[in-house]
């Protein structure tokens, strides 16, 4: 695994989709949970997927969208490749949609993301919580 591959795949993803919460906020007055289902329909209707994205779906819960990526990488990571995947998607994801929805969103909403990564044998790889905590707002 290449560390700027992952980047370049993380980021993309990353701002394609709070993009679209702009999008969606400049329309006018919506629930917060009208955007969050916004998020995850216009995620699933052309998912980023490359040539280690085997599939990417969101779904939306109220104020919660779950982003489930399927990667292809090798069966049975062992615990140091595993956390270096987690660190690189904590790195990645962390600041921008911090800042993002610092922007849009006010962290007190109650408005969270989260990031699911299992290979293709079914075996989690990684997965990360932004909320209002993980960005440290008090």
């Amino acid at each position: 695994m290449k560390r700027w591959s992952w980047k370049l795949i993380i980021s993309c993803m990353v701002f394609f989709v709070l993009w679209k919460a702009f999008i969606a906020l400049a329309q006018g007055p919506v629930r917060i949970e009208e955007v969050m289902a916004n998020i995850a329909k216009t995620h699933n209707a052309n998912p980023k997927l490359d040539q280690m994205t085997v599939s990417s779906v969101a779904t939306a819960s109220g104020r919660k969208v779950t982003f489930h990526n399927v990667m292809r990488v090798k069966k049975g990571l062992n615990p140091s490749e595993m956390a270096n995947f987690q660190a690189a998607i904590r790195e990645e994801l962390l600041p921008q949609a911090c800042a993002v929805n610092r922007e849009v969103f006010s962290w007190k909403k109650g408005i969270s993301y989260s990031y699911v990564y299992d290979n293709t044998y079914g075996e989690r790889i990684g997965e990360l919580v932004i909320d209002e905590r993980a960005c440290g707002v008090k």
